[in-house]
């Protein structure tokens, strides 16, 4: 319009805006630059398309009836890579399996992230969650919350696995018991564990065999039975009581 040449053919590239276009297609403007891809049609997609030589076609588009925005990369076995900052480096990479990965492009989980994530409120699991590392809690609680929360401790090793559990037909009990020795993995299953120990909301206690207690100095020991009356035990039984 008004005599003004806006639309420039270089050497094969079109510049709009620009009489010196470096690509194929060359964008520019003093102000906000824009490229629209609209339909007016109903239920209908709009958007950009990338095809390279071996077929895959990388697209970005909107769908005018879900209002939904699409990024799809490549065929069924493309990936998404995001790069960010002034080197090549990847930081975060959505593979084909629908894994994400967060400083790895090859991730084997849902979310993989190589390194330290920080969560600043609280994190729901709802699932088995494996940990091949310290766990370190400060300042708060941890916290395990079901009908009948079950914490379970393993080994590598043909040794005992334990199980502290606080079970729901017990009130307010808490349990320790123990799986079978030749254990050589962890084994959730509660009912095959001996309970060992059963702490009871009434401050009584209930032991699942013999009580021995070492001691390298008299008595072995002492039991109170209330502010002013104990009973002292050593190898040959009662040996002194007192308040």
């Amino acid at each position: 319009a008004g005599g003004t040449d806006t639309v420039y053919v270089d050497a094969g590239n079109v510049g709009i805006g620009t009489d010196s276009p470096s690509t194929q297609l060359n964008v520019k403007s003093s102000g906000e630059t824009w490229v629209l891809s609209e339909s007016s049609g109903t239920n209908q997609i709009s958007g950009y398309r990338i095809h390279s030589n071996a077929g895959r076609q990388n697209v970005l588009y909107r769908h005018n009836g879900t209002n939904l925005l699409t990024l799809r990369s490549g065929t069924d076995d493309g990936e998404l890579q995001f790069i960010v900052g002034g080197s090549a480096s990847e930081r975060m990479r959505i593979d084909n399996n629908g894994n994400v990965g967060i400083a790895t492009d090859n991730p084997s989980y849902k979310l993989q992230v190589q390194g330290t994530f920080y969560v600043n409120e609280t994190a729901y699991i709802n699932g088995d969650t494996e940990i091949n590392a310290k766990l370190h809690v400060s300042d708060e609680h941890l916290v395990l919350r079901s009908s009948s929360p079950e914490f379970y401790l393993a080994t590598t090793g043909n040794h005992y696995n334990w199980m502290i559990a606080a079970q729901e037909n017990v009130d307010g009990g808490l349990e320790f018991g123990h799986s079978a020795a030749t254990a050589t993995s962890l084994d959730l299953d509660a009912s095959n564990y001996v309970r060992t120990l059963t702490l009871n909301s009434d401050n009584s206690a209930n032991f699942g065999g013999n009580v021995e207690i070492e001691s390298s100095s008299l008595p072995i020991l002492r039991l109170r039975f209330n502010a002013n009356y104990y009973t002292d035990y050593n190898t040959n039984g009662i040996d002194a009581t007192g308040t």
